[in-house]
């Protein structure tokens, strides 16, 4: 059969559309920021992996037929398990223990005390989660599971619940350790959302502080980092 060279090629470039477009919406869902050039490798073949795996989904379901070519059911169930599902799969697990090892911190229940990155860091974490549980920012959900495996006993629950938000903290990117590059370039360097919490300020605020030169800033890894000291009035 003779194929339209220009329909091939519009369904060959719908195809790339698709599967790396739907690809780079779930590699941001999935894999997160990237610190290191190790998790940066992983992350990009998770979502080359992805995109190329349902580009060929594409093709079989649609193209292909399409041009009045017959579809591969081989190919296809190769696309949909190993490109889509394993190889993205493998490539997020060890992301995340990547992840948790640089922070100081191993898989493991809520039950267990995390590995502490400093005693400094650790205070604060815990003590934020104790904030968290007596005020209004209290989660309902994280509250409502610890009471479920604490069958109801209200003071084991606080406890569970302690350990349970300060273990979610280490994947919070305020509570990350600042890279050593980052204190290299700045004095006291901290998240530009916690900059703006404590001030007060709102994104564009702090977009302004930095273009006028009034706020010293470096973006790493993803996060935007800002100088926290000296204190400056704003």
């Amino acid at each position: 059969m003779k194929i339209d060279t220009t329909s091939a090629f519009l369904y060959s470039g719908a195809a790339v559309l698709f599967g790396f477009g739907i690809a780079l919406v779930l590699r941001k869902k999935l894999f997160g920021v990237a610190k290191t050039k190790g998790q940066s490798a992983l992350d990009f073949i998770g979502w080359m992996s992805m995109g190329y795996g349902l580009m060929g989904i594409f093709n079989e379901l649609v193209s292909f037929p399409m041009q009045g070519l017959r579809t591969d059911l081989q190919k296809f169930w190769i696309y949909v398990f190993m490109n889509v599902l394993i190889i993205p799969a493998i490539c997020w697990a060890i992301l995340r223990y990547m992840k948790r090892v640089s922070a100081g911190v191993l898989f493991g229940d809520a039950t267990q005390t995390p590995s502490v990155v400093g005693d400094s860091l650790d205070e604060k974490m815990y003590e934020s989660a104790m904030n968290e549980l007596n005020g209004e920012g209290r989660r309902a959900g994280a509250w409502a599971k610890a009471l479920a495996e604490s069958n109801g006993d209200e003071s084991k629950a606080k406890a569970w619940y302690i350990r349970y938000r300060v273990n979610q903290m280490y994947d919070e990117p305020e509570y990350m350790p600042v890279p050593a590059e980052v204190r290299a370039e700045l004095r006291s360097p901290i998240t530009a959302i916690q900059y703006a919490t404590q001030r007060g300020l709102t994104e564009k605020e702090i977009g302004q502080l930095i273009k006028k030169g009034e706020l010293r800033s470096m973006l790493y890894g993803g996060v935007l980092y800002v100088q926290s000291w000296p204190p400056s009035d704003h």
